[in-house]
């Protein structure tokens, strides 16, 4: 179950259509870009900023929020189309054994290039909370049989 995160405006962002691309990448990607496998939870959400946001899992380690922001998360219909064919085919596997089926339980491996940040904000009880988010700059996705694709665009260079 997705959960729900507080709206955290953040001083620097601005609307979309107010930020040039390189302005976007210089706020999105202030730590240096890593690639990492992961498994993706194939329930996905939007928030108030559009922004697509799926939990990410490594081999070790807690989950972590899988961050598609700005122009990127517009990209994102082959990412979206990818996990969605991904649930159907563990959820007509799971009628056919029998098993109780939920779209939380399907992991979808992807490689991503992207930025970690750490979210942080205090509950209703005063206690703080803090989330680790990787923004995605690009995203690989294989097939069976195919070669790996590649979506969405690296960050453009601060001084590009």
């Amino acid at each position: 179950m997705a959960r729900a995160m507080p709206h955290l405006p953040h001083p620097d962002r601005r609307a979309g259509q107010q930020s040039s691309a390189a302005a976007e990448d210089r706020g999105l990607f202030k730590r240096q870009v890593v690639q990492l496998p992961v498994a993706l939870s194939a329930v996905m959400f939007r928030n108030r900023r559009n922004d697509l946001i799926f939990t990410g899992y490594t081999a070790s380690g807690p989950s972590f929020d899988v961050v598609l922001a700005g122009r990127r998360a517009l990209m994102a219909a082959p990412l979206i189309n990818h996990v969605a064919q991904m649930r159907v085919a563990a959820e007509k596997a799971a009628r056919r054994t029998g098993k109780p089926f939920s779209s939380a339980d399907v992991r979808v491996p992807v490689v991503l290039d992207g930025a970690w940040r750490t979210r942080v904000w205090q509950d209703e009880k005063g206690w703080q909370l803090k989330v680790h988010q990787l923004v995605v700059a690009q995203w690989r996705l294989s097939e069976a049989g195919t070669e790996s694709r590649v979506f969405g665009i690296p960050p453009i260079a601060s001084g590009d």
